[in-house]
């Protein structure tokens, strides 16, 4: 990576991920485990259904696709600094982890299923702070800082006083 090649830096030189990028990140693995999810549920379809399982499993799998949409959609936003990005990350990052912490504690039949809950939950609570105190920073407009996800106003040449 060569000395102007701040693509991936904080804006100071110290090699930090900006929030943005963290954002992007996050979402894409989000989607990429709501897809699998998805496919496993519509490949054990027969499975479930002959188990007697409560749930439809092809709605499960919709209803992960659906969410594999959202995030996709959130993380092109992020990717092309879209001012609306934020409000779908916001909305789509935290709603995907809530609704798969809802529908394991709505369909926990197992005894270790129903004991791993409280852990399972605090680690949703725990990632959706991260992912709202990572959006706090990424504005698109407004007050500007160095994870801001419009650069066109990351640098401002200064002032030169009037010399007549």
């Amino acid at each position: 990576m060569s000395t102007n090649d701040n693509a991936y830096r904080d804006g100071h030189g110290n090699g930090r991920l900006r929030g943005a990028t963290w954002i992007l990140v996050l979402a894409l693995a989000e989607g990429g485990l709501a897809f699998g999810r998805a496919a496993e549920g519509w490949a054990d379809a027969q499975w479930y259904t002959d188990a007697g399982i409560p749930f439809s499993p092809h709605v499960y799998a919709a209803l992960n696709l659906l969410w594999v949409l959202m995030l996709l959609l959130a993380a092109y936003g992020v990717f092309k600094r879209r001012r609306w990005a934020r409000y779908v990350c916001l909305g789509a990052m935290p709603g995907y982890a809530l609704f798969a912490l809802a529908w394991m504690a709505v369909f926990a039949r197992s005894d270790y299923a129903i004991q791993r809950l409280p852990f399972t939950g605090a680690a949703t609570f725990l990632y959706c702070a991260i992912v709202i105190w990572l959006l706090r920073g990424v504005r698109a407009g407004g007050a500007k800082n160095e994870n801001s996800m419009d650069d066109r106003a990351a640098y401002r040449p200064p002032e030169l006083p009037d010399t007549q």
